[in-house]
C-alpha cells in the first residue's frame, strides 16, 4: 500500500513556478561574457534562494537544474517524489514494497540522487526501464545496502552504465516500509560546471565544457585543462597541443617545441619543425644548412653532410677543389687524381699536350695515338692527310681506302671518274643500273622510249614503262586507250579505269554515257543523277523528275525542307499566292497578289484597286491603267488627267490640260476655233502625234502661242 503525504498549497505553488520556468530549465545557460540566466526565486533584488527545480550557487544564479522536477506523466503514480519538496514523500507497505514513477518521456539516466528513509540491513535497488513491469539485471542502475541506524538520507545512485527509460522504480529487499521523499537528477546548465554549478566555462572553450570537470576543447590559440593559456606566437595558425601547449606546427621559418628557433637562410624549403634540419639550397651544407660551400665547387654545389664539392670548376680538383688540373683538359679533370678526363679540342696524349692533325673532323683525335676519329670533307687516311677524288658526292670518301661513298650525279666507279650511260641522269656506282632516266626514257639503262601519250613531259616508270600520268583524253597503264568523248575535256579521266572525273553538261555516269534529267538547272548532275544546282522552277526531287503543280496545287516552284518526304511550295503560279506552304487563288482579276485582300498586279491592266475589282476608265487608251487607276497610255474621247476623267476644251480632240489643246476636232482650225460657214477644215490634225512636235513648237505651245508658219 503506497501512501502520499503532501502539502496542497505547496503543490499549487510549485505547479505555477514549473509552468513559468520550464523553458528556462531546458535552455538555461551561462554565456562566455561571464553572465548567466537567472533561476533565482527573485531575480530583481539579488539571489537569496533558488526557484523550484533549481539549486546550486546563488552567486551564479542557481545553475544546477533538477531535470526530473515535475517531469512525470499525467497518469503517473507517486508524483510527490518529483515535486522538489523534501517534506512530501511516497510510501509503500506491501509485502514486496516498491515505488515507481512514470516520466513524461524516455530519459537517459547516469546518476540519481534519491532521498529515502533508510532501514538497517535493507538493500535498495534502482531500475530505469521502458517496460513498466520489467526487473532484469541489465535494467538495474545500482544497489545500495544500509547497515546503520534508521535515518533519512540522500543517497547518490551512480549507474554502472547509462540507462534509458520512462520508468524509474525503487525496490527494497526486506518486507518493510519503503518511504521515498525525492528522486532527483542534477545537471549544470550549458556554460556552467562544478559540484554546485558555481563555475562558468572559460571564454576560450570551443563549444560547451564538461558540466562536471569544466574540461573542454580549446578554441584556436589556447591550451590547458580549462583552455586558459595562450599558444606561443609562432605556432602555425595559432594551433598548439591542448595538453602541453607544444605547437602542432610552426609558422614557416621557425622550429622547436615553442617554435622559437629560426630556420637557416640556406634551407631550400621549410626546415624540420622539431630539429631545424632541412634540405639545403645550392651553395650551403650541414644539417641545418648554415655553412656555405667554397667558391671552387662547380656552381657552388657541395655535399650536405661533408661540404665536399660535388664537382669542381674547370681547372681544379680535390675534395674542396683547391688544386689545379695536370694538363690541357676539356673542362674538368678527374676530381681525385687531377688527370684530364678528356683533352681539350685539338689535343691528345697522357697529359693532353700533343696537337691533332688539322683535317681531323671537329679537331678531335684519339687521345693515345693522335689518329683522327673522322676526317673533314675531301680528306681521308688515319691522320686525314690524303685528298678524296674530285667526283665524290659531297667530297666524301672512305676515310681509310679513299673510295667514294657515292658519286656525283652522272658519274660511276670506285673513284667516280666514269660517266653514266646515255639518257641516264643518275646511275648506281657500279654502273649496272640507272636510278633515274631523262624524261621520256625507261629501262635498266634508260634505253627505251616512253609512250608518246604519257603526260607530264612524257614520263613513265623506270622499270615497267607505265606512264606516271596520261595526256588529257587517254588512260591505261601505257595511256593507249582514249577517254569517253563525253568526259569534260578540262579534266583527265581515271588513269586505270577510264572513268570520267567530270562530265560535259547534261551527261552523267562513270563514262558520262547517260543523260541528266532535262529539268536539272544548267543540265548539271552528279554521277548518281542527282541535280547539282537544283531543279528548274516548277520541278522537284533529287533528279528533278516531278512537277511541283502535280504535288502542290498551282505551285510554280517548290523544294524539300530538311529530310521531309513531301515538298514545300516556295513560289506559286500567276494569279495564286503563297499561304503558308500552300497556294491559294488570288482575287478574280489579279494576275499577281500577296494575299486574298491585296493584289500586286491586275490582269491585262484593265482593272485596278486593292483586289482589282474596279475597271479602268473607258477614256484610257486601250482601257489600260495601273493598279492605282492611273492610265498607262494617252487619254481618248477629249479627256485628260492621270485617270482621263477631265474634259478637254470644246473643239479639242486631245489636250494637255484645260488650256492647251494638242489636236483639234474636224471643223476646227489649228487654233481649235470653229471654221467659218461650216467649211470643213483639218488644220486640227497638225498636232495629232505629240511626239512629232519639235522642241521649238513645244516652247511655243507652253507660251500659249500657235503660229501658222
Amino acid at each position: 500500500m503506497v501512501e502520499r503525504v503532501f502539502d496542497m498549497n505547496l503543490i499549487t505553488f510549485n505547479l505555477v513556478v514549473n509552468i513559468l520556468s520550464f523553458v528556462k530549465l531546458t535552455e538555461a545557460q551561462c554565456y562566455k561574457n561571464g553572465t548567466c540566466v537567472c533561476h533565482c526565486a527573485d531575480c530583481s533584488s539579488g539571489c537569496q534562494s533558488c526557484s523550484p527545480g533549481w539549486s546550486g550557487s546563488t552567486e551564479n544564479f542557481c545553475q544546477k537544474a533538477n531535470t526530473l522536477y515535475q517531469f512525470y506523466s499525467m497518469n503517473s503514480e507517486n508524483i510527490n517524489v518529483l515535486d522538489g519538496n523534501s517534506n512530501t514523500y511516497e510510501e509503500s507497505k506491501d509485502s514486496s514494497p516498491f515505488i515507481r514513477v512514470h516520466l513524461k518521456e524516455s530519459k537517459v539516466i547516469s546518476r540519481l540522487d534519491i532521498t529515502i528513509q533508510l532501514v538497517a540491513g535493507n538493500e535498495y535497488s534502482v531500475y530505469v526501464k521502458d517496460n513498466k513491469y520489467a526487473t532484469e539485471d541489465d535494467l538495474k542502475c545500482n544497489t545500495f545496502t544500509y547497515n546503520g541506524v534508521g535515518t533519512i538520507q540522500t543517497i547518490p545512485f551512480v549507474c554502472k552504465q547509462p540507462l534509458e527509460g520512462k520508468y524509474i522504480q525503487i525496490v527494497t529487499s526486506l518486507t518493510s516500509t519503503l518511504r521515498v521523499y525525492e528522486i532527483e537528477q542534477f545537471e549544470c546548465t550549458n556554460g556552467s560546471f562544478g559540484y554546485n554549478c558555481s563555475d562558468i566555462c572559460p571564454n576560450s572553450c570551443s563549444g560547451q565544457c564538461n558540466k562536471v570537470t569544466g574540461r573542454c576543447a580549446c578554441n584556436t590559440g589556447f591550451w590547458g585543462t580549462h583552455c586558459n593559456k595562450t599558444c606561443p606566437m609562432r605556432c602555425k595558425a595559432k594551433l598548439c597541443d591542448s595538453a602541453s601547449g607544444d605547437c602542432v606546427d610552426c609558422v614557416p621559418g621557425n622550429y622547436g617545441l615553442g617554435c622559437n628557433g629560426q630556420c637557416s637562410p640556406g634551407c631550400q624549403d621549410i626546415c624540420n619543425t622539431t630539429s631545424g634540419s632541412c634540405q639545403c639550397k645550392q651553395g650551403f651544407h650541414s644539417a641545418d644548412c648554415s655553412q656555405q660551400c667554397i667558391e671552387n665547387c662547380n656552381n657552388r654545389f657541395c655535399l650536405q653532410e661533408s661540404g665536399f664539392c660535388a664537382s669542381c670548376i674547370p681547372g681544379k680538383y680535390g675534395n674542396f677543389c683547391n688544386a689545379n688540373c695536370l694538363g690541357d683538359c676539356d673542362g674538368n679533370c678527374v676530381q681525385t687524381t687531377g688527370l684530364c678526363g678528356n683533352c681539350a679540342k685539338g689535343k691528345y696524349g697522357f697529359y693532353c699536350n700533343e696537337t691533332c692533325h688539322k683535317n681531323c673532323e671537329g679537331n678531335i683525335c684519339d687521345r693515345a695515338t693522335g689518329k683522327c676519329s673522322d676526317c673533314v670533307k675531301k680528306a681521308y687516311g688515319l691522320y686525314c692527310n690524303e685528298t678524296c677524288p674530285r667526283n665524290c658526292d659531297g667530297d666524301i670518301c672512305d676515310r681509310v681506302t679513299g673510295r667514294c661513298k657515292q658519286c656525283k650525279i652522272g658519274y660511276m666507279g670506285d673513284t667516280c671518274l666514269e660517266n653514266c650511260p646515255d639518257h641516264c641522269k643518275e646511275c648506281s656506282q657500279d654502273g649496272y643500273k640507272c636510278n633515274r632516266c631523262e624524261d621520256g626514257w625507261y629501262g635498266v639503262k634508260c634505253e627505251t622510249r616512253c609512250q608518246e601519250s604519257c603526260g607530264g613531259n612524257t614520263t613513265c616508270d623506270i622499270d615497267s614503262g607505265w606512264c606516271h600520268v596520261c595526256s588529257v583524253g587517254y588512260f591505261g597503264n601505257f595511256c593507249e586507250q582514249k577517254c569517253s568523248d563525253n568526259c569534260d575535256a578540262s579534266y583527265m579521266c581515271d588513269k586505270i579505269t577510264g572513268n570520267c572525273r567530270s562530265c560535259k553538261a547534261g551527261k552523267r555516269g562513270p563514262f558520262c554515257a547517260e543523260s541528266c534529267s532535262e529539268h536539272c538547272r544548267n543540265l548539271s548532275c552528279s554521277m548518281n543523277e542527282s541535280c547539282i544546282n537544283g531543279c528548274e522552277d516548277g520541278w522537284f526531287g533529287p533528279q528533278c523528275k516531278y512537277k511541283c503543280n502535280y504535288a502542290l496545287r498551282s505551285c510554280a516552284k517548290c523544294k524539300f525542307i530538311d529530310d521531309d518526304d513531301e515538298p514545300v511550295c516556295i513560289q506559286c503560279s500567276d494569279a495564286w499566292f503563297l499561304n503558308g506552304s500552300k497556294c491559294s487563288e488570288c482575287p478574280r482579276n489579279c494576275s499577281l497578289c500577296l494575299s486574298d485582300s491585296k493584289c500586286h498586279e491586275c490582269k491585262n491592266n484593265h482593272f485596278y484597286g486593292k483586289t482589282c475589282n474596279l475597271p479602268c476608265n473607258a477614256a484610257c487608251r486601250n482601257k489600260t491603267c495601273d493598279i492605282t487607276g492611273q492610265c498607262t497610255l494617252e487619254c481618248e474621247n477629249s479627256k485628260y488627267g492621270t485617270k482621263c476623267d477631265q474634259d478637254c476644251p470644246v473643239g479639242c480632240r486631245s489636250c494637255r490640260n484645260a488650256l492647251l489643246c494638242l489636236s483639234c476636232e474636224d471643223g476646227f482650225n489649228k487654233n481649235c476655233e470653229r471654221c467659218d460657214n461650216n467649211v470643213t477644215c483639218r488644220k486640227g490634225e497638225m498636232f495629232d502625234n505629240i511626239d512629232t512636235i519639235t522642241k521649238k513648237d513645244k516652247n511655243v505651245i507652253h507660251a500659249g502661242i500657235i503660229d501658222d508658219t
